[in-house]
């Protein structure tokens, strides 16, 4: 395996273990952001323990913000980890460019003859509109022209284009802040925390940053007004604000968990697997095979006590149906997670990069590679179904549809890098959202217009134009070898008549000698032959396409192809001149046939594992 490699399974591990919510929470390491709410049971209840200005208060939010909140802070109090996940991000740099303080610039009522320290508190609710995507910002004007500006009405956003995507609860509060009684500037160090829940659908999942930080406060104290006037209050450059999230639990989120477990557990199973010699199947007509048992088979094949060294586990991982199709159905089932994840991280990590929280979000990149991979195989499907070929290696287009290595596919993972700090962008603005602006003009954000949801289709499109960049100048650099590899009947099984994408499994290939413009051999190990059907068998979906060349071989003899038996001494070690072909029956079962269409039978085949003869595969 190379390098390249090693590093992407060492990605898709971390991903799987520290970008996995449930761990995250059981650790516990965001356990701390309960403090600022752990004595309140609902919303409202802070306005008794902290000191918020005039039209900045909790009361002063709509209804659909007092219920986030509510909900948040009900979630936090009594959480456990059947309800949600409280996930720690980590530690970041402060810089000028991510505002966390500005917002506690207010006045606020404070009487210190009842107390000599005060806790303060702001709050905030808004709803964000956006307009355009990635997509139409690259082909309109969207981006640049008639933008709004956060003082419009819903009405005037929406004749401009802008739809609701997010509607934000931003409070934040301070611990105790002792003050002195006197009119003079006092500046203070203050620690403060950030509850930050976030809906994408209006009554729908609430899913909640949290930040704990540090600000620089200038306060004044008027005693004959009781109140305090915070003058100035920025960020202490170089000071960390650790992170993390709040993430309801859903049942998809739970299915995503156990769906990439059964992944896992395939793709580990199934590779120690192929590391023995499986035992080469023979076609019996008489028997009928459960479902069950070609589960089994997957991870537990009947094997010979011989070492295989056919497939590397990456190329096992990605060219795997089952492994694939799980694997990808659990990131798109958690893919509105990830990309708030994701986000959150590129929000604080753009500033001050840092290569701790650059493998988190490679990690949430390396998801959409499996993406990647299920398209390909669908795409295949896709052209299986629709394409008028009637023998293997007709269909150009099959062709295209595969990498020539591992490698290739990793390179596809540049562009993916851009995801969540591109795809996810839209032209937006923010507007305050109280009970008088609700009332007037009452607004929801509709769920497919949500502020991740509405970006799949350029997901979708990203993923597909990624793949097609990558495919084709894979095609065009290997362009030989593509070439060859059409020439020979065990890569075309992978190339035009199976799932395969990736063809790094058949090396050893060169032309033939005795017809080097139309043939290719492989003098394949017999062990490690044997592993491939059985790979191709049981991980890949055969299309049962049958060779062009026994087609006219069959019409010239007049007769169909039969299985004949090695005791009957119609068929020998030999075919007619050493060399079999790797060809699909009509029900798909991967067999070798010389150029008599003789089926080499398991008992002679069994000979040449013991010995690991070597099998010309033309």
């Amino acid at each position: 395996m190379s390098w390249i490699g090693i590093a992407i399974i060492i990605m898709v591990m971390i991903d799987s273990i520290i970008n996995n919510w449930s761990i995250n929470d059981y650790i516990g390491k965001a356990l701390f952001f309960k403090t600022p709410i752990a004595s309140s049971s609902k919303a409202i209840d802070l306005e008794t323990k902290y000191s918020f200005p005039q039209g900045q208060s909790i009361s002063d939010m709509s209804e659909i913000g007092m219920y986030m909140l509510n909900q948040t802070i009900d979630i936090i109090i009594n959480h456990d980890c059947k309800d949600a996940y409280l996930v720690y991000i980590g530690a970041y740099s402060l810089t000028t460019t991510t505002d966390m303080c500005s917002k506690f610039k207010a006045t606020y009522p404070v009487d210190l003859s009842k107390s000599t320290s005060v806790k303060l508190g702001v709050a905030s609710n808004s709803l964000l509109f956006v307009r355009g995507d990635a997509l139409t910002h690259i082909f309109t004007e969207d981006n640049t022209v008639d933008l709004a500006h956060g003082r419009m009405k819903a009405l005037q956003l929406n004749d401009l284009g802008y739809v609701a995507a997010r509607t934000d609860v931003d409070v934040r509060l301070t611990v105790k802040i002792p003050l002195n009684n006197t009119a003079s500037p006092q500046n203070q160090q203050v620690s403060f925390y950030r509850i930050y829940p976030k809906n994408f659908c209006t009554g729908g999942i609430i899913m909640t940053e949290m930040a704990f930080g540090y600000c620089n406060m200038t306060l004044v104290y008027n005693d004959t007004s009781k109140q305090v006037l915070v003058t100035q209050s920025s960020n202490i450059l170089g000071s960390t604000i650790k992170i993390g999230t709040l993430l309801t639990r859903s049942h998809f989120n739970s299915a995503s968990h156990y769906l990439k477990f059964i992944a896992i557990v395939i793709a580990v199973g199934g590779y120690f697997a192929g590391r023995r010699t499986t035992q080469w199947k023979e076609i019996d007509l008489t028997q009928t095979e459960s479902i069950f048992s070609k589960a089994i088979r997957m991870v537990a094949p009947k094997c010979f006590p011989y070492e295989s060294y056919a497939l590397r586990f990456d190329m096992f991982c990605y060219n795997s149906d089952i492994v694939v199709f799980l694997y990808a159905m659990a990131v798109l089932l958690d893919m509105q997670y990830g990309l708030f994840y994701s986000k959150t991280i590129d929000l604080f990590h753009a500033p001050a990069p840092e290569f701790s929280h650059a493998i988190l979000m490679f990690g949430i990149s390396i998801r959409f590679l499996w993406l990647n991979c299920a398209t390909l195989k669908i795409l295949k499907l896709i052209c299986s179904i629709i394409s008028t070929a009637t023998y293997n290696g007709e269909s150009s287009v099959m062709g295209f549809l595969n990498l020539s290595s591992v490698t290739s596919l990793y390179l596809s993972c540049i562009l993916l890098l851009y995801i969540p700090q591109y795809i996810i962008y839209s032209n937006s603005v923010s507007i305050n959202l109280d009970h008088q602006f609700e009332d007037l003009d009452p607004i929801t954000v509709d769920p497919l217009d949500g502020y991740y949801i509405r970006c799949a289709p350029d997901i979708i499109v990203g993923v597909i134009v990624n793949l097609f960049i990558v495919l084709t100048i894979d095609h065009v650099i290997y362009y030989k070898h593509w070439q060859l590899l059409s020439k020979n009947t065990l890569t075309r099984q992978a190339i035009f008549n199976s799932t395969s994408i990736l063809c790094d499994y058949l090396h050893g290939i060169q032309p033939d000698a005795e017809d080097e413009q139309k043939r290719a051999i492989i003098h394949c190990k017999a062990r490690r032959l044997s592993t491939l059907q059985w790979f191709f068998m049981n991980h890949m979906i055969l299309f049962g396409l049958s060779e062009k060349e026994l087609q006219v071989k069959k019409k010239t003899q007049l007769t169909t192809m039969t299985v004949k038996s090695a005791t009957s001494g119609a068929c020998s070690d030999q075919g007619s001149n050493g060399k079999y072909y790797f060809v699909q029956t009509g029900d798909c079962h991967i067999q070798l046939v010389d150029e008599n269409l003789c089926q080499l039978t398991a008992l002679v085949y069994n000979i040449k594992v013991l010995k690991d003869l070597p099998v010309a595969v033309n």
